[in-house]
């Protein structure tokens, strides 16, 4: 803007403007002012990346805020109905140029602030000259989008459009559509995704399975059916019957060998001959005293092992009275009434011989 006098040079008739002053005005008034406030708020920290926020991944509710005519509000709900047709979104309209478009967009971002669920603000309008987006730039409208306790995503204007705005936002998009694309997950790759996870999935388990169901082969041939394991237990007691058997018969001539070998070993060192040379001594009735108190002894100890060994043995219990019975035709020992059956083939063993026996009836 130029300030001037005008002044006339009556001999031509000729008019002069002499410049006195040169103002900014128009557009380069206004990127005065951009520039000032640009400055100013990168010197307080509204610009600084870390204070930006990450955007949500699922967001539950989506704010849109722009003009409710304009050509920005359909790409954006077309875009949000494309990528994710069940996204809920909340328009919030407002005047986008115009000397209250920055307060009603303060407003605005006041009010999505505010409404539940609401997790990201879009703020957006279509493309203009430098006064068109002008409200975009003021001061009110940057501070709240600081104050949002939400991410803001601009989409103001075309790729070449910068404004203050754009610079304190959390994340800015060259377009409206652009700015919706941000916001909304892709259903589309989305579905791909779930199907890739799905088979993976399916082929881990199908995997799991042949693994599990191999190792439970494996433990099933190993396991030992409880029933077999007593059936072979029960096979296994007449053999262990007649070992024990057969052990204690070689005990017992075990016993009596070693008894006979003392016994001779003893005959073959008979103190006899020495015995009578000491009768005529005065030491004879001491000594004769003392082998018979040691003979006494081991009398009383030789017997007491005789009978132990006659108690242990088999036989000793039949000759009390007692019998053993053997199941025919396998010879099964049978220790319980439980063991038998009508009309099943026993043999009774008595001290002296055996009896073979019908069973006719089992009482408990």
């Amino acid at each position: 803007r130029a300030f001037c006098r005008v002044t006339l040079y009556e001999a031509r008739g000729d008019y002069q403007l002499v410049i006195q002053e040169l103002r900014e005005a128009g557009e380069g008034l206004l990127q005065k002012k951009f520039e000032e406030l640009k400055q100013r708020l990168l010197a307080q920290g509204l610009f600084e990346q870390k204070r930006k926020r990450p955007l949500p991944a699922w967001p539950r509710r989506v704010a849109v805020i722009t003009s409710a005519s304009g050509a920005a509000v359909r790409d954006i709900l077309t875009t949000l109905k494309r990528r994710f047709r069940s996204l809920p979104v909340v328009l919030i309209p407002v005047t986008v140029q115009g000397d209250s478009a920055a307060a009603e967009i303060a407003a605005a971002l006041q009010q999505a602030g505010e409404i539940p669920h609401v997790d990201v603000v879009i703020l957006a309008r279509g493309g203009g000259s430098l006064e068109d987006l002008w409200p975009f730039n003021e001061e009110i409208v940057a501070r709240a989008i600081e104050d949002c306790p939400v991410p803001v995503v601009s989409g103001i204007g075309h790729e070449t459009d910068f404004t203050i705005a754009d610079l304190v936002a959390d994340v800015r998009a060259a377009t409206p559509t652009a700015a919706a694309e941000a916001v909304s997950p892709d259903s589309e790759h989305l579905q791909r995704m779930l199907a890739s996870q799905q088979s993976a999935l399916t082929r881990a388990m199908l995997q799991m399975l042949e693994q599990r169901s191999y190792q439970l082969d494996q433990l099933t041939a190993q396991l030992i059916r409880p029933e077999h394991r007593i059936e072979a237990v029960r096979n296994l007691l007449p053999q262990l019957y007649s070992r024990l058997k057969s052990g204690v018969r070689k005990k017992l001539d075990h016993a009596r060998l070693r008894g006979f070998t003392a016994h001779h070993s003893l005959q073959k060192h008979a103190p006899s001959a020495k015995i009578r040379a000491m009768k005529s001594s005065r030491l004879y009735p001491a000594m004769e005293t003392q082998i018979r108190s040691d003979l006494g002894r081991r009398r009383v100890k030789l017997a007491k092992l005789t009978g132990e060994l006659e108690t242990a043995s088999p036989l000793a219990t039949l000759a009390r009275g007692y019998t053993l019975v053997n199941k025919l035709p396998g010879g099964e020992l049978v220790g319980s009434a439980t063991q038998l059956q009508k009309n099943d083939k026993i043999r009774v063993r008595f001290r002296d011989g055996s009896a073979d026996c019908l069973v006719e009836d089992i009482k408990p």
